[in-house]
């Protein structure tokens, strides 16, 4: 890898190229630029100029035509040209009047006044003479051969001098008049006055029709190059040309195109310098924080430096660290909203479980759930039928994401009617709504929750029955509705009704098929049947069916519905139960209570023989982590036992307990215990909650119960554990600070 320093210099120099590469063609680009703007301007300026000479010249001359018109027209000066002899008198007067009209034109050099009757000259500079006395004979004969044409000046050569001459009258019908006045204009002073602009290197000059220079001269120097710029005279059709000196022209564009040059070298070198000076004010910082990330992440690389970072330099290394670093970040934030989903659904399962709400729960359902923000609460369920098939067709973490997705279709739907929602899985075969609403209705509700049975349905092709509490506060008691609203979700066995089932219904369940004397003995038989006890099953029955024997026919109808019902909801998750949907109608097809007991007794061998039936060792693993994962669910629920977990899978009780340990080495019993105590040491480090409520959340039944089997694990009360734990922390935080002091003070050095 090249030396730090070298890479820097080797950086600052592709730089300086590069801008000096970018900035040499935008100069040469902006100078011809500039040279073509500035000579399209001064082009189109002196174009501008010209063509205003040429009006005002076009003016002057057309002014003066009027002027030559207005003494002609003069009666002094027509008693002159019209006189037949000579007339002293006449003369002087016309003499005084021509005088005093050439006074108020100085471009006028002289005029004549010709009288063809008396063949006599007025001329304004030497007075009067006869014709063959006239030195301008020219104009004479110009006169009498209308050669000149209708008011148009032309040039006329008086002693080598040449003037532009005007003659009046001159119309186009060439007729003769008697009286003439000619006037000859002063062509240096027309030239000097109106043509000249005061700038050097500049000629200008007048052409006739004919090309012919009227006014100035088209004499240039030779070797040298003009910009020609031209205008018409309307009135004349003459043309007014106007040439500048090219080189006088280039010396100026040049001279600012070499400013130009000379400024953007000074401003190249300026941008050399500040590209120097941020370069290495850039590149300062990147190298300690190279440096700092260097020390404080190399030791995590598997790769040396070397290997790693042999072309890429520091940038493509902390670029490297940064995306780790990232990377990191997005997982931990990950990592924190599923914690902190997880969190809320453990405190929910806590609430259910629990039925009242603690303090922390209450403290963690108002931070985290809109639930708390609702004053009416329903506890709903949708319990999936056919749940044996079902776990013969996915495995555990499958049936997980199944519920997963029923709570998000739920929500979805529950949440588009404007209330609030949070799902729990309780680790068995339903899933537990807690909705909150602003209102009690329940017209607008059910409806809404059917349409969550039916959409779970046809999305995930699975059957349920969904059944639900009425409205009730927060404070209310929520594990005993939950039971309640469970054992709603069991009478569909009984009528069959696919709607959702409140509580009115299991009120007239209860008060339609009362519990038979013989529940005790009922329960007998189904502890037996789980326990794999098969000559206690019989004894059972036989004393049960002699009870049957007995009864009228309406009360045995009664008591075999309920029969039925205890049987199905305890064994509801087996297949052979799930089969059957309506008891009313099961008991219509059976003529005598000999043809119920023998549906029946096959009914117990089937389940009997299903629960003991052993598994597979890739089944057994799925089904210990099965069974882990409903204890650690159920965690908090003091009532939890080994005989629930059983009912829950529908195995028996030595089965489980066998096969727990068999995969996980430990006593299902143990287990439990276990886990316990490592939420409560969770709750005693990270959580400021009191020992009651955290023997209360862990599950122990009772407070000294917790301390006895706390302090045999860990030789500590839970709250010297606390504090020990608390000083440890303590002591590792000041020693990891003084570790990075020492980090920085060397870095530093």
């Amino acid at each position: 890898m090249f030396p730090a320093r070298l890479r820097f210099a080797k950086s600052v120099m592709v730089i300086l190229i590069v801008i000096t590469i970018a900035m040499i063609p935008f100069t040469l680009l902006l100078s011809r630029q500039f040279t073509e703007f500035a000579s399209d301007e001064i082009n189109r300026f002196n174009q501008d100029k010209v063509v205003q000479t040429a009006n005002n010249m076009d003016f002057f001359l057309t002014n003066l035509k009027v002027f030559g018109i207005n003494i002609y027209e003069d009666q002094r000066i027509q008693n002159w040209l019209m006189a037949k002899q000579q007339d002293i008198e006449a003369q002087q007067v016309a003499d005084n009047a021509m005088k005093l009209y050439l006074t108020t034109q100085p471009f006028i050099r002289k005029s004549y006044l010709i009288n063809f009757r008396s063949e006599s000259v007025l001329d304004s500079a030497v007075g009067q003479v006869r014709f063959s006395q006239f030195e301008d004979q020219q104009i004479l004969l110009d006169i009498k051969n209308h050669r000149q044409p209708f008011l148009r000046y032309f040039n006329h050569t008086v002693d080598k001098e040449s003037y532009l001459a005007l003659i009046y009258p001159s119309t186009p019908s060439r007729i003769d008049y008697y009286g003439y006045l000619v006037l000859l204009l002063n062509k240096e002073m027309l030239h000097e006055r109106l043509l000249t602009n005061n700038l050097p290197n500049t000629i200008n000059y007048v052409t006739d029709e004919n090309g012919v220079v009227v006014i100035g001269n088209d004499e240039f120097p030779h070797g040298e190059e003009w910009k020609a710029n031209a205008a018409a005279l309307s009135s004349q059709e003459w043309t007014f040309h106007s040439y500048n000196r090219l080189q006088t022209l280039r010396g100026h564009i040049d001279l600012f195109n070499d400013k130009i040059v000379l400024n953007f070298s000074g401003l190249l070198l300026l941008l050399v310098l500040i590209a120097a000076w941020n370069a290495t004010r850039t590149y300062r910082p990147i190298a300690k924080l190279y440096k700092l990330i260097q020390g404080r992440m190399d030791k995590h690389s598997d790769k040396p430096r070397s290997d790693e970072y042999s072309s890429g330099g520091e940038i493509h290394y902390i670029r490297d660290r940064v995306e780790f670093l990232l990377n990191s970040v997005d997982k931990m934030n990950h990592e924190r909203t599923a914690h902190r989903d997880l969190i809320r659904e453990e405190y929910l399962r806590q609430w259910i479980l629990q039925g009242k709400r603690s303090r922390s729960i209450r403290e963690t359902i108002d931070n985290e759930s809109r639930l708390a923000q609702c004053p009416y609460l329903y506890l709903a369920v949708i319990r999936m039928e056919s749940y044996h098939a079902l776990c013969e067709r996915y495995n555990f973490y499958s049936r997980k994401l199944l519920k997963f997705a029923m709570g998000n279709i739920a929500s979805e739907i529950i949440r588009n009617e404007g209330w609030e929602m949070e799902s729990v899985d309780l680790g068995t075969d339903h899933l537990v709504l807690l909705i909150g609403r602003q209102e009690e209705t329940e017209f607008d509700y059910i409806p809404v929750i059917e349409r969550v049975g039916e959409q779970i349905e046809v999305w995930l092709q699975i059957s349920n029955v969904a059944a639900s509490s009425r409205a009730v506060r927060a404070d209310d008691d929520l594990r005993k509705l939950y039971d309640n609203v469970m054992e709603l979700t069991m009478l569909k066995f009984v009528s069959g009704e696919d709607k959702v089932y409140m509580p009115d219904d299991l009120r007239l369940f209860a008060e339609t098929y009362p519990p038979p004397a013989s529940e005790m003995l009922l329960d007998k038989i189904i502890d037996a049947v789980r326990l794999g006890k098969t000559e206690d099953v019989s004894a059972s029955l036989e004393r049960l069916f002699l009870q049957l024997q007995n009864l009228t026919h309406e009360k045995l109808k009664l008591q075999l519905i309920f029969i039925t019902y205890s049987l199905f909801k305890a064994f509801s998750k087996l297949k052979a139960v799930q089969n059957e949907h309506n008891i009313l109608l099961l008991l219509e097809s059976f003529d005598t209570l000999q043809q119920y007991r023998t549906w029946l007794e096959k009914l117990i061998q089937e389940v009997s023989d299903k629960i003991n039936v052993p598994v597979g060792n890739g089944r057994k693993n799925e089904l210990a982590s099965e069974i882990a994962q409903y204890a650690k669910d159920h965690l908090n629920d003091p009532m939890l036992t080994q005989e629930q977990i059983a009912s829950h899978l529908s195995l028996s009780y030595s089965y489980v307990r066998s096969v727990f340990k068999e995969v996980h080495g430990i006593t299902l019993a143990d287990f439990i215990l276990e886990e316990r105590l490592r939420f409560a040491m969770e709750l005693l480090l990270h959580t400021k909650s009191a020992i009651p409520d955290i023997a209360e959340k862990s599950g122990f039944q009772s407070k000294s119960y917790f301390f006895t089997v706390f302090k045999k694990k860990t030789g500590l009360t839970p709250n010297e554990y606390r504090l020990t734990q608390k000083s440890k922390r303590l002591w590792t935080e000041s020693e990891d600070r003084e570790v990075r002091a020492h980090t920085k003070s060397s870095q530093t050095e």
